[in-house]
């Protein structure tokens, strides 16, 4: 009697021999601000507005900084959370003067966002503004630290985004799943299934 694949689930797998089905669900737009919309700079934690998108994907960090006129010394924040399977995951990401700053790790959720090394421009006096929001990496769930032979980022080798063949670009690290993303140049609205097909 033959065999029938079962129906992938969002941030799920189907493994069909040595091909691997990933539901990346319904990725929504990138948004900025999500997690803090903008405040004033300052050393410590920020308070979050939200611990993860609403799609309930592993999305990217994007710390985005305004100069409120000549930039204060920015430092780094780092961005605590988990990724896909809830294992904790951590980020530095640098903010760069009146730039959106992506990060590379794909969180699930963000509990934390701890600013450091900040500075105020004393011949000014009033502190620069920073927001922090998500991007359009999409976490793959694939469980790719298990398979030390998926080398590099070409094993990805289909991407299907609203019934569509789409490409895609994927990043693939054996090392840190956080670190295994993919993304499209098509629009995330929230209302198109995005899935890739991955070979072992």
């Amino acid at each position: 009697m033959p065999r029938y694949p079962r129906a992938a689930k969002a941030n799920t797998v189907l493994d069909v021999g040595n091909l691997y089905l990933a539901d990346l669900g319904l990725p929504i737009i990138a948004n900025d601000h999500l997690y803090r919309t903008s405040v004033d700079m300052a050393n410590g934690p920020y308070t979050l507005l939200v611990t993860h998108p609403a799609d309930h994907l592993a999305r990217n960090v994007v710390v985005t900084h305004t100069a409120s006129d000549t930039p204060d010394t920015l430092g780094t924040v780092t961005v605590n959370g988990t990724d896909v399977t809830g294992a904790p995951i951590s980020e530095e990401i640098t903010p760069v003067s009146g730039t959106a700053v992506a990060g590379t790790k794909a969180f699930k959720t963000v509990t934390s966002a701890v600013q450091a090394g900040w500075a105020i421009d004393e011949t000014e006096g009033t502190a620069d503004k920073i927001e922090i929001g998500f991007g359009d990496l999409v976490g793959l769930p694939l469980a790719i630290r298990q398979y030390p032979q998926v080398q590099a980022g070409s094993q990805v080798f289909l991407g299907m985004f609203d019934g569509a063949i789409v490409a895609v670009t994927a990043i693939i690290d054996i090392d840190d799943l956080s670190e295994c993303t993919i993304t499209t140049a098509e629009t995330f609205d929230g209302s198109k299934k995005f899935m890739a097909l991955i070979r072992r």
